[in-house]
């Protein structure tokens, strides 16, 4: 014989409610910044690791960077190895930016970051006199790269894409179709 739990309509201390459909999803610094002080703490120490090891990663690479360039100015002018010291180090300059981009265009909310990259370094309109990429330009440029962007409803199969499209499948149709 199996016993039956109690149904309640009590929560465990802490668990809410899903979000309705009509609910707008909300942004990870908005759902943070509600979060009471221990749990903000807890992600600082958490991340604090992360963000100082990034840190020490990108001086890394601005010196390992400095020191290619050194090399290459010291290497006799039109060597091959001049020219493949020049070569590295514009290699880690633009890793280095292109990581520095990443992180950029992740904030400003781009959703295809690969692609965001590829437009910026193929049109110089999108870089500012510093350049770095102006997220502004290339949203009103290419608005589809962005998150925000207009998503097309799913579709069905046999359906079409429109939500209004006949509850009739495929099968049915041919169904139909054969007994004419």
């Amino acid at each position: 014989m199996a016993t039956e739990k109690p149904t309640t309509d009590e929560k465990p201390e802490g668990q809410t409610d899903k979000k309705t459909s009509d609910e707008k999803p909300q942004d990870f610094a908005t759902w943070m910044a509600a979060q009471d002080e221990q749990t903000q703490k807890l992600y600082e120490e958490h991340t604090g690791g992360l963000k100082s090891a990034l840190d020490s990663e990108r001086e890394t690479r601005r010196t390992l960077e400095k020191k290619l360039r050194e090399a290459a100015s010291a290497a006799e002018e039109g060597s091959e190895a001049r020219a493949k010291l020049e070569e590295a180090a514009t290699a880690a300059e633009t890793a280095g930016a292109q990581a520095d981009f990443y992180e950029s265009a992740h904030t400003a909310g781009v959703a295809d970051l690969r692609l965001a990259w590829v437009a910026v370094q193929e049109d110089d309109r999108l870089r500012d006199s510093s350049g770095r990429a102006d997220f502004a330009r290339l949203k009103e440029k290419h608005p589809s790269l962005f998150a925000d962007a207009k998503k097309l409803p799913a579709g069905h199969a046999g359906a079409g894409a429109s939500q209004d499209a006949p509850k009739q499948s495929i099968n049915e149709a041919i169904r139909a179709a054969a007994r004419q």
